[in-house]
């Protein structure tokens, strides 16, 4: 289930409202974790114990806000290590398969973790936080409680709506930095400090209304990355990009390299 842009033209009122979390969205299939595209995320079995075997649920690998280049790092090893995998939760928000009202998934949901984790205290399972939203004012200041601590956003949900295998207007996210995806076009050489490196990637927005608009990044690119261009970031893969609007020319404006995605 994927969620459409909030319209400041909709009501929240009424509906759930939850931290839109900076992770890896996977799925727990009752034996692996798999991201939208069916890349299996390899995680250690000291992780993995903890998880229903019978059960599939929808949600994010997370370490914390403002870490979704670490949260890729640990996830996306053929070898898993134990180690680095103690510092991530699966943050999970909705169960797929089954068939009732939101919040009758939530219910289930909170008892198949309670389950699960059997009150251990290191378990790795979450249930994220829904609160009821009561007025406009009531979102903003719940968003703002989030943002204001480098969170990433807010996702709101219609109450008693069904869970949908779709991009629904059921599901709606918030966000004050705006993002989106691109392709790796090319790279282009640095100079200065970064003679010998990656200076910027050029890349290409990869749907939309601007589709196929260039434009280069560099903001946002580690020291190893730029040493390693090919390994991080290779022709024709699909990345993130974080900006604060788009201009008339399609390219947008304070562009900031957020990630590769591990399964684009």
């Amino acid at each position: 289930m994927l969620a459409k842009n909030y319209d400041p033209k909709i009501d929240p009122t009424g509906w759930w409202h939850s931290e839109k979390l900076d992770g890896v969205r996977a799925a727990w299939l009752g034996n692996e974790f798999v991201s939208r595209n069916n890349k299996i995320f390899r995680s250690p079995q000291s992780f993995k114990k903890y998880f229903p075997k019978d059960e599939v649920l929808d949600g994010e690998l997370f370490t914390k806000r403002g870490d979704f280049k670490g949260t890729i790092s640990i996830v996306s090893h053929k070898t898993p290590d134990e180690k680095e995998w103690k510092k991530i939760n699966y943050m999970a928000f909705d169960l797929p398969n089954y068939k009732g009202k939101f919040e009758d998934r939530m219910n289930r949901l909170k008892s198949i973790v309670s389950r699960s984790c059997r009150g251990k205290k290191n378990c790795p399972i979450k249930v994220v936080k829904q609160t009821k939203i009561k007025s406009r004012q009531h979102l903003s200041q719940l968003h703002k409680s989030i943002t204001k601590h480098r969170g990433e956003g807010s996702m709101l949900r219609r109450a008693g709506s069904p869970y949908e295998n779709k991009r629904s207007s059921s599901l709606l996210k918030l966000k004050n930095i705006l993002e989106d995806d691109a392709v790796v076009v090319s790279h282009e050489k640095g100079s200065g400090k970064y003679s010998n490196m990656l200076g910027k990637l050029v890349v290409k927005w990869k749907k939309g209304k601007h589709k196929g608009v260039q434009f280069k990044v560099g903001s946002g690119l580690t020291d190893n990355e730029r040493k390693n261009p090919n390994k991080f970031y290779p022709v024709g893969k699909t990345v993130n990009i974080q900006f604060t609007e788009i201009q008339s020319s399609g390219k947008p404006r304070f562009p900031v390299l957020r990630g590769a995605h591990v399964d684009r």
